[in-house]
């Protein structure tokens, strides 16, 4: 399952789809997303579209480090995008609360402390759900997110909630990864997932072996030695024609493509 926007708000993005990919400003530094692992040279280039007050953008994340973790910084690549949903009345302030960091931050790497920030808003997300936050003002949202960044990254409140205020530049770079997904991508809804450039239908429950079914085959080089499926989870073969090539598009999922065909993630033998 993945937080889905609803039928009349798919239609309203489908509806201005056109102005949402005219519009569409070039990211700051020519690419949109933060750089969790890897390079932009990374053989395999993992594309995450993640809503910070998604319930299972954070159910995801564990099976999703694991799968950080199994790679090399050649073979793997993962970006996150910020995505926040109009319905999560407080992704937006948190979204902003994550390019806030990647503009202002002095502890290290950047994209290491966006993922630090990242993984602090899933632990605290229930706190500022929709329900839990009825009653407050933005400005007291945005003031009880400081508060949380101060209490567990050691980074002052008071910046950090000016940082997030309509119109500076977190406001606008948030915008501008809204509109790079939405136009340049075509997403709507998180989690949402994209291999080298293609929509991958991958579910939140997705372990370790079923992203590496996925991944491995992507690969030119001999995969990690943690890499290969194990017993339990390898999928039964299909056995295709001598003059055809297996093609698994999707874990588990087998087609056969004669010549002149292409085996596409997602989708299977194309030509």
């Amino acid at each position: 399952m993945r937080c889905a926007l609803q039928l009349s708000l798919t239609a309203t993005l489908l509806a201005f789809a056109w102005r949402c990919d005219a519009q569409l400003p070039i990211p700051p530094g020519g690419y949109d997303g933060f750089l969790f692992k890897g390079s932009r040279s990374s053989e395999v280039q993992l594309e995450l579209f993640f809503d910070l007050m998604c319930p299972y953008c954070k159910l995801a994340w564990p099976n999703l480090k694991q799968v950080m973790n199994n790679y090399t910084d050649a073979q793997l690549a993962v970006v996150m995008h910020t995505f926040p949903l109009p319905y999560h009345h407080n992704a937006f302030y948190t979204a902003q609360g994550a390019h806030y960091l990647a503009q202002n931050s002095t502890r290290g790497r950047i994209d290491t402390v966006v993922m630090e920030y990242t993984e602090l808003v899933f632990k605290y997300q229930e706190e500022f759900n929709d329900a839990e936050t009825e009653k407050l003002s933005p400005a007291d949202v945005k003031q009880t997110l400081g508060s949380l960044v101060q209490d567990n990254m050691g980074i002052a409140s008071g910046p950090f909630v000016s940082g997030i205020q309509s119109g500076g530049e977190a406001d606008g770079s948030t915008r501008t990864s809204w509109k790079f997904a939405c136009g340049a991508r075509a997403v709507s809804g998180t989690p949402s997932f994209m291999v080298n450039g293609v929509t991958v239908e991958a579910e939140t429950s997705w372990t370790l072996d079923q992203w590496k079914s996925l991944i491995d085959p992507l690969l030119s080089g001999p995969t990690t030695s943690a890499s290969s499926p194990s017993k339990s989870t390898q999928h039964a073969r299909v056995s295709c024609p001598p003059d055809t090539t297996e093609c698994e598009y999707l874990p588990g999922k087998i087609d056969c493509c004669s010549g002149g065909d292409y085996c596409i993630p997602n989708v299977g033998c194309r030509c």
